[in-house]
């Protein structure tokens, strides 16, 4: 009897890659649908939002420079989003309704009729670009978790070679998968969740989470090369 075929466990670089923009449209998406069918004040929920995530940022004491930069990235977001790309001119040009062709009237009633939506993507940009911010700032905090985490399997993997401890293939690939499991739920609640949070209390568990993972995951590598 063949065996059954297993589905492959996909991990990597690219498992990442294609997850980052889908969370980050997911999470914008989210941020205009609470705007526009949840919170009262619509776009006003989202700009107090952003102001807050500011004021936990330029709190932080650890890091000098994190409030400037995340005021850099949330602007440089919404530069690339709604200036670079014309939309932001095109808004001022609807703006005269004088002389304006009968497509750019249909257009125009368009972003009339969605305009709170739009206004609600503009603070979800900024908000996006300040939160990768503070994950670009953390990237040292992960690599010293890292390098702990590894020095630490790779002790207990030679332990379990020098005393003959059973291998388990089951365990590594999980666990391997496990890795890059973590930092897709980190991505996932740190954009999405549409509130203000402090990047200690999100991060830092996440840190912890990744750092275990690693450890078992080289601990449990195996055996021979």
């Amino acid at each position: 009897m063949a065996d059954t075929p297993t589905r492959p466990i996909r991990t990597g670089v690219w498992y990442l890659a294609w997850r980052l923009p889908l969370i980050l449209l997911t999470a914008m998406f989210v941020h205009v649908m609470m705007a526009s069918w949840i919170w009262p004040d619509g776009h006003l929920h989202l700009k107090g939002v952003l102001a807050q995530d500011m004021s936990r940022i330029q709190a932080l004491e650890t890091i000098d420079k994190a409030g400037p930069l995340a005021a850099h990235w949330a602007s440089g977001a919404y530069r690339w989003m709604f200036e670079e790309t014309g939309f932001n001119g095109m808004i001022r040009a609807f703006s005269q309704p004088a002389g304006v062709n009968p497509p750019d009237t249909e257009v125009r009633k368009l972003v009339v009729h969605f305009w709170p939506e739009i206004q609600a993507a503009m603070y979800s940009v900024q908000i996006l670009g300040e939160r990768m911010a503070v994950l670009f700032l953390t990237l040292p905090l992960f690599l010293v978790a890292t390098l702990i985490a590894v020095s630490d399997g790779w002790a207990g993997r030679w332990l379990r070679r020098a005393h003959g401890g059973r291998e388990s293939a089951f365990l590594y690939h999980r666990l391997k998968r496990s890795v890059f499991l973590t930092i897709v739920l980190l991505w996932t609640v740190w954009f999405i969740i549409p509130v203000s949070m402090d990047p200690r209390a999100v991060i830092f568990p996440f840190v912890i989470l990744f750092a275990v993972t690693v450890r078992f995951t080289i601990g449990y590598f195996k055996k021979y090369f």
